[in-house]
């Protein structure tokens, strides 16, 4: 995935060579426009992990489970 790459090479190497301001930004756009060419399938995986996150229907079986043999 390019835009997390661009954004770990920034944060190791940037502080070794010197970048323009122009650099940064074509570079930080190009991670962008990537990453909303995409967002479609990325909200659609974020609503999966909350889906899968906020699914509490067996902890809360569980749960009540140890409170009957209590």
């Amino acid at each position: 995935m390019l835009p997390v790459s661009l954004f770990f090479w920034f944060l190791c190497f940037a502080h070794k060579i010197s970048l323009d301001e122009k650099t940064i930004k074509t570079l930080f756009l190009k991670a962008y426009n990537l990453l909303m060419s995409n967002r479609e399938s990325i909200a659609a995986d974020c609503r999966t992990l909350a889906d899968m996150l906020g699914d509490m229907t067996a902890i809360e079986f569980q749960l009540s489970a140890c409170y009957i043999i209590l």
